[in-house]
């Protein structure tokens, strides 16, 4: 299914790069779901469908996907470079509850699939693909969303599936976030009974808690942001700016002018020394937390944004520049997300960052 995938998105990804507007996006989208075999002269795909609700009120859904003249799915369309909002996705759940249909998808920066079930408060975002190619959670959605595989049945059990797997991976989550706020306690407890069991008749279980009594432990998380690098805001500035003169010199402490538009619209200066990155002022951040992020990266990230941001005209814009210690924490802060920030930030030209690794 990669290379189905890979037909599906090359054209989202062109036309993201291009920025289209997101009427041209729109009609791109339709022609893609063509690809996975839903034919709009048939009436499957329905364009803009204009939907009474009640005696006077109606709705118009962006997509709506049919199938043997039954409502199965729906789609809100916005621009590839578009934030996605918390009022956007309410009208998104809107429309499936309105139309009656469990499956709803977003599509803009990225594709990301809610589901509406009947043990659901409100739409869970069940799954989130990027655009870009070879993907394996891309090819698991057209495999799913292909009209031949299609059933409202089928696309329930997957996305009860997908819940399962998700308050799985929450619960192991949680045992990582102990663990990494009291590493001592957990890893000394757990060595303790090991060690006890281990060198029973050798040694006491008094005689190993006191060894162990003699070492820190310590835990970190490798896939969370880190902390921002201790600095002020004077040294940032200076760092930016003496870094365009060493490098004239020939000195290997280089800089290079990035930028990120996935789930945000910042603006960075990129070190390729210690490949810190820092996210300057007046970068606009997402708004939101992606779904399936740890707790541990959660408050991190809401600890960042009280520090280093405000709201303007509705918008998390950053309030000065924030010098982060990799591209991918920087990446973590501006979209909500664990990201890879050799990817997400590019270069002026539009080159990943990746290269300058």
């Amino acid at each position: 299914m990669i290379e189905e995938w890979n037909k599906f998105v090359y054209d989202l990804i062109e036309a993201k790069k291009k920025n289209v507007e997101e009427d041209k996006y729109h009609a791109l989208i339709e022609t893609q779901l063509q690809l996975l075999g839903w034919a709009k002269y048939k009436g499957e795909i329905c364009h803009k469908p204009n939907i009474p609700i009640g005696n006077r009120e109606h709705i118009q859904p962006d997509i709506l996907i049919k199938k043997d003249d039954e409502d199965q799915f729906v789609l809100e369309v916005k621009r590839p470079v578009h934030t996605q909002t918390e009022r956007e996705r309410l009208q998104l759940e809107s429309y499936m509850r309105q139309l009656k249909v469990e499956v709803g998808i977003y599509v803009g920066e990225s594709i990301e699939i809610f589901y509406d079930g009947p043990k659901e408060k409100s739409a869970v975002s069940i799954m989130q693909v990027p655009l870009e190619l070879d993907n394996k959670l891309g090819a698991k959605f057209v495999e799913k969303f292909s009209k031949t595989n299609f059933s409202r049945d089928a696309i329930m059990s997957f996305c009860e599936e997908r819940i399962k797997e998700m308050q799985h991976l929450e619960n192991l989550n949680k045992i990582k976030e102990n663990l990494i706020l009291d590493p001592q306690g957990q890893i000394t407890e757990s060595l303790k009974n090991s060690l006890v069991e281990k060198y029973n008749g050798v040694f006491s279980e008094d005689d190993i808690k006191a060894m162990l009594a003699t070492i820190c432990f310590s835990a970190s998380s490798i896939d969370s942001p880190k902390p921002l690098v201790t600095t002020t805001a004077k040294s940032i500035k200076r760092k930016a700016k003496e870094t365009p003169q060493k490098r004239a010199q020939g000195n290997s402490d280089s800089s290079i002018s990035c930028f990120l538009k996935s789930k945000a619209d910042a603006n960075g200066i990129f070190f390729t020394n210690d490949h810190s990155l820092i996210v300057l002022q007046g970068s606009r951040i997402s708004l939101q937390n992606s779904a399936g992020v740890t707790d541990l990266f959660r408050k991190r990230r809401d600890q960042q944004i009280s520090a280093y941001t405000e709201v303007v005209n509705g918008e998390r814009i950053v309030k000065e520049d924030v010098l982060f210690d990799s591209p991918s924490a920087a990446a973590g802060f501006c979209t909500g997300r664990s990201s890879n920030g050799w990817k997400e930030w590019k270069d002026e030209a539009g080159n990943e960052i990746t290269i300058y690794r």
